[in-house]
């Protein structure tokens, strides 16, 4: 079905429809009880949310300036040298706020300072990733997952990136970092070991 802006009434009432159809299904998935319930709000958390979009490429492509562009405020760190080195998601919510989620999904609450990059209290190997709340209309649509990425500064900082899009299944049933989609940033002609990571 293609997609018009604004949408046609018509259009409007079918998406309505679906969506009140698919809502009525995960209640009575729901209401069946059991690990059924945690199925259905997994489910309509997918559903409802909006769509996340990790960034991802070499260092010094451009992926927090690209965050930060999109957002409208310089809230991903850069730097001449490798900034990123675990992996942040950026979703609207208030307060302004930042948690770190570890491997296990247990999740701590980080303090933010203006003008200071956020600290992390944690050995970085045990970070699924850190969770940041933004007050802002440019993520209300739109959940952003920005990525040490590939050809990193450490070896460990790439494995990151490699195990929350690649190897993290486990990782990401506990600490959900699944994406809907990806933007891939070349800072030239694409080298042989991002063809091999999109492959």
């Amino acid at each position: 079905m293609s997609t018009s802006y604004p949408p046609n009434p018509a259009q409007f009432d079918r998406q309505q429809a679906v969506r009140t159809a698919l809502d009525r299904g995960l209640h009575s998935l729901a209401g069946l009880g059991g690990d059924l319930v945690d199925h259905a709000n997994r489910i309509g958390a997918i559903l409802w949310s909006p769509p996340r979009v990790v960034i991802v490429g070499r260092l010094k492509a451009g992926k927090s300036t690209l965050v930060n562009a999109l957002i409208g405020a310089p809230v991903a760190e850069t730097a001449a040298l490798e900034a990123t080195n675990v992996v942040t998601v950026y979703q609207a919510g208030a307060p302004s706020r930042a948690e770190l989620v570890t491997l296990d999904g247990d999740r701590r609450p980080i303090p933010l300072a203006t003008g200071t990059s956020v600290s992390l209290d944690a050995d970085a190997a045990d970070i699924a990733y850190v969770h940041r709340h933004l007050p802002t209309q440019a993520l209300a649509n739109l959940t952003l997952v920005d990525t040490p990425g590939l050809a990193a500064l450490t070896v460990e900082n790439e494995n990151r990136t490699r195990a929350a899009l690649i190897d993290g299944f486990a990782q990401t049933r506990a600490a959900s970092v699944d994406a809907d989609g990806d933007v891939f940033l070349f800072d030239s002609a694409p080298r042989a070991d991002e063809i091999e990571f999109l492959r």
